[in-house]
């Protein structure tokens, strides 16, 4: 388990993931009515921005965390090469990235060392 928490604080929205029945190809997810999956959604072009909060501090500066660091990269991507990755000077709690291509996004957040790690998805679209 992390020892931090972290999400998407820029650049995303928050939107129902729908997947309609195509004739007799019925819908691959079956949520519950009350609690349907969503996803988070990105623009090409838009900049994305993932925070961290590291006991109850959100965005800590480097210098607090007591000699570890966030390492960010993409677990997956649409295609290559990816976007960059940046951070404000001595604060690797925030990672942002700007899309440049339409697909799916993965990218695999950890504070290192061992404080384990977060994988966070994004949709990003034209």
């Amino acid at each position: 388990m992390a020892a931090f928490r972290s999400a998407f604080t820029a650049g995303v929205t928050v939107e129902a993931w729908e997947d309609p029945a195509l004739g007799d190809v019925p819908s691959r997810i079956n949520p519950n009515p009350e609690h349907g999956h969503k996803r988070h959604v990105g623009s090409v072009g838009v900049q994305i921005t993932l925070t961290a909060t590291v006991g109850g501090v959100v965005a800590p500066l480097d210098a607090a965390l007591g000699g570890k660091l966030f390492k960010v990269f993409f677990a997956e991507l649409p295609a290559g090469p990816p976007p960059a990755l940046s951070n404000p000077v001595g604060q690797s709690s925030v990672q942002r990235f700007t899309p440049t291509v339409p697909g799916h996004y993965s990218l695999r957040l950890a504070l290192d060392p061992l404080g384990g790690s977060i994988f966070h998805h994004v949709d990003v679209e034209a």
